[in-house]
């Protein structure tokens, strides 16, 4: 499929990488390849850059959301009428955030005027996301949200995407280690095929996933040392006339006692 140039922005039009890269004309288009897109805020720079887009719906698009970035998404879905030899399409437009759980602060207050400009360039979507687990992005729930903001007139069917291309285009790939799944139960791992490298079509009937490693497992932290023990007071200087007045006192104590005695025994 067709991909947009590399371009990350500058300036102070936050949006200028996915304009540079046409998404809203190739996203719309009625015959256009490219049914997702995705942007996020570079760590680093702090600039709006396209990271990803594919025409493989939203399984996909997840297999780039980070846990460690907030990120943005355009997703196209097209309802699909049939009746009797006629069928018509309708394009729906869903933009969507993505907030990771290791997200922190200031990446979230910088992020802060992207989603609006999004919908602006977009003009406007069908359905707004705001998403922080990846199991609720499901097809099914966002065609139910689509279906109960559509009124009496359903279509169909609900199609999300033709084909099982995913490609990284700028910025930060996936995290963790590339697998092939099998598209009909997106679990069952299948071999790639010899010398195929990120980038490469995909074989059909795959799509690609990334296992986010596990976490690293943190030192314990070393017990604090115990308490130095408090040292004794120190002794202060001995005061040589009170010593002796009190040695004094105490033998003319014991004088009168042996004095008493004395005068009771007849001595």
């Amino acid at each position: 499929m067709a991909t947009g140039t590399p371009v990350a922005a500058g300036g102070s039009d936050p949006l200028a990488a996915l304009k540079a890269a046409k998404v809203y004309e190739r996203i719309t288009a009625a015959d256009g390849e490219l049914w997702w897109a995705l942007a996020g805020l570079d760590k680093v720079s702090g600039r709006v850059v396209l990271a990803a887009e594919g025409d493989s719906g939203v399984e996909g698009l997840k297999a780039f959301l980070r846990s460690d970035l907030v990120q943005f998404f355009i997703l196209k879905v097209l309802g699909v009428d049939k009746k009797g030899d006629v069928v018509s399409t309708r394009m729906k437009i869903v933009v969507g955030q993505w907030t990771g759980d290791s997200v922190r602060g200031k990446q979230l207050t910088k992020a802060g005027g992207v989603k609006p400009a999004l919908l602006s360039y977009m003009q406007g979507a069908h359905l707004e996301l705001a998403i922080h687990d990846k199991a609720s992005l499901t097809e099914g729930d966002i065609e139910r949200r689509l279906r109960a903001a559509g009124g009496a007139h359903q279509p169909s069917d609900m199609v999300f995407g033709r084909g099982s291309t995913t490609k990284m285009v700028a910025g930060f790939p996936p995290v963790g280690e590339p697998r092939l799944v099998a598209a009909d139960d997106m679990t069952t791992t299948v071999p790639f095929p010899a010398g195929w490298e990120i980038g490469s079509p995909l074989p059909p009937g795959t799509f690609l996933v990334y296992d986010e490693p596990a976490p690293v497992p943190q030192p314990k932290p070393a017990p604090a040392p115990a308490p130095a023990p408090v040292p004794a007071p120190a002794a202060g200087p001995v005061d040589d006339a009170a010593r002796a007045a009190a040695l004094e006192a105490r033998v003319a104590k014991l004088e009168a006692m042996v004095a008493k005695l004395a005068a009771k025994a007849g001595l």
